[in-house]
């Protein structure tokens, strides 16, 4: 346990286990360029749990999660094929685009990053304050209201009602910090809430975004050993994969009119396939694991950009880049005919595949960049974008060292970068749109609720 923790701890030695896995995937004939971007992603692995404990790894998270979805996924796909979304390029030609594009992305984002650092008894002077225990209860009130009044909200509004319905999210991590006397318990019934709405309703990915933020304020909270967390994190993986693919199967259930309980109806299918009894769908485990790689493989969007560009289509020049930033800062409630972030007909050119009538899909922020600027140019776009984001980050850490309680808002305010699928409209309106509302939200709470804690002078000295 101790030479894990001591080797995760070491950025050298994070290096040096990379390499080795690089070494061993090459002895063993995998694809160059799948071994370099292998190796690649077990280091964003390895980042993201050293940072854990004193930082939120917002940065790390997202080189891990867009590792897996563009690499590990791909090259499982590439292993195995893929039935269900195969690659309509070869190995090579793939993961030597994606992996330079990937290299790019991380390249910027060390260049720039500061992680956003977080203290545990920092966070209990301030939430145990007076003011700032009724603010928690507000902000609980708030994002209970909103997830009860969605249904009549017009859909102008929905983007605003996510950010509300956010903050009883928000409240449940801010409570951990508190002197509230029933804290866990109400924790536990807002994160319960959660999960149990997202049963009924069919869709995890608000679960299991947010289980990804409470693992870093756990982690702070209670000071795992990296050999630990390690554990906590192949048992949540397992826990997920049995989660993903008995998903299909609970939704085509509920989704054509069960009139049952569908709280039990999950829970006993999710039982059933965790013991080895799930065989309603008729696969065996290999084509359970096939379909679950095919959902989180978001490389066959991406071979088919590089199967349709340039060949077919010429590049975009940065046409789309300028369209996504230009559009972000048009309001829709205000421009109700603005371009959809998902936009099918942007999908459709530079894919070559056409979609169904109530089908959107985004090119992604790596297929947009080599649709825009091929593959070196993309490899400079992706790095860009990785030092924008690492800056967005700094910037962030130092503005949260003087107002704490923004440390608890950030599960929302990068909810969208950490996102291996998101469109870099996605991106960019979210976070024109979330600086300008929390801009907003924090000069109101300094105004009301901020009062300095007596030791905080002494830290901030």
């Amino acid at each position: 346990m101790k030479l894990i923790n001591n080797l995760i701890k070491s950025k050298t030695w994070n290096i040096v286990i990379s390499m080795v896995l690089f070494a061993v995937l090459v002895s063993n004939d995998v694809n160059l360029f799948s071994a370099i971007g292998l190796a690649l992603t077990l280091f964003s692995f390895l980042l993201y749990i050293r940072k854990l404990g004193d930082n939120l790894p917002i940065l790390e998270l997202m080189l891990l999660l867009c590792g897996y979805q563009w690499i590990v996924a791909s090259y499982y796909s590439f292993l195995n094929g893929d039935t269900f979304y195969p690659m309509e390029v070869d190995e090579t030609t793939y993961m030597s685009i994606t992996v330079l594009l990937y290299a790019g992305l991380l390249i910027g984002v060390l260049l720039v990053a500061k992680s956003i650092k977080i203290s545990k008894e920092n966070l209990e002077r301030h939430m145990s304050i007076g003011k700032n225990r009724k603010f928690i209860l507000i902000i609980i009130s708030v994002g209970f209201v909103a997830i009860l009044v969605k249904p009549i909200i017009p859909m102008s509004l929905l983007f605003v009602n996510h950010l509300l319905a956010s903050m009883l999210y928000v409240g449940g991590l801010m409570i951990l910090y508190s002197n509230f006397k029933y804290k866990w318990f109400v924790f536990f019934v807002i994160f319960g809430s959660l999960f149990l709405r997202v049963i009924i309703i069919g869709v995890f990915n608000e679960f299991l975004s947010w289980g990804f933020f409470i693992v870093m304020f756990l982690a702070n909270i209670f000071k795992p050993s990296k050999a630990k967390i390690i554990m906590f994190l192949l048992a949540s993986v397992m826990l997920i994969s049995v989660l993903q693919a008995v998903k299909p199967y609970y939704r085509s259930i509920i989704w054509e009119g069960y009139q049952g309980n569908k709280i039990a109806l999950f829970f006993e299918i999710f039982i059933d396939n965790l013991t080895g009894q799930f065989d309603e769908t008729n696969l065996d485990e290999s084509e359970l694991y096939d379909n679950l790689n095919s959902r989180a493989n978001q490389g066959w969007v991406y071979s088919m950009v590089y199967s349709h560009v340039p060949s077919n289509v010429p590049y975009a020049r940065g046409s789309t880049i300028l369209a996504a930033i230009s559009d972000s800062f048009l309001p829709r409630f205000l421009f109700p005919n603005k371009a959809p972030t998902f936009s099918k007909d942007l999908f459709e050119k530079y894919t070559g595949r056409q979609l169904g009538d109530n089908t959107a899909m985004g090119l992604g922020i790596l297929g947009e960049g080599y649709a825009n600027f091929g593959k070196f140019g993309a490899f400079l776009f992706m790095m860009v974008y990785g030092m924008i984001i690492g800056w967005i980050v700094k910037v962030y850490n130092r503005k949260s060292m003087l107002l704490p309680v923004m440390l608890f808002f950030v599960p929302v305010y990068f909810e969208m970068i950490i996102r291996a699928i998101s469109n870099l409209s996605q991106v960019i309106n979210w976070q024109v749109k979330v600086t300008f509302l929390f801009w907003l939200l924090f000069r109101y709470y300094r105004s009301n609720y901020y009062e300095m804690p007596n030791k905080e002078l002494n830290i901030l000295k």
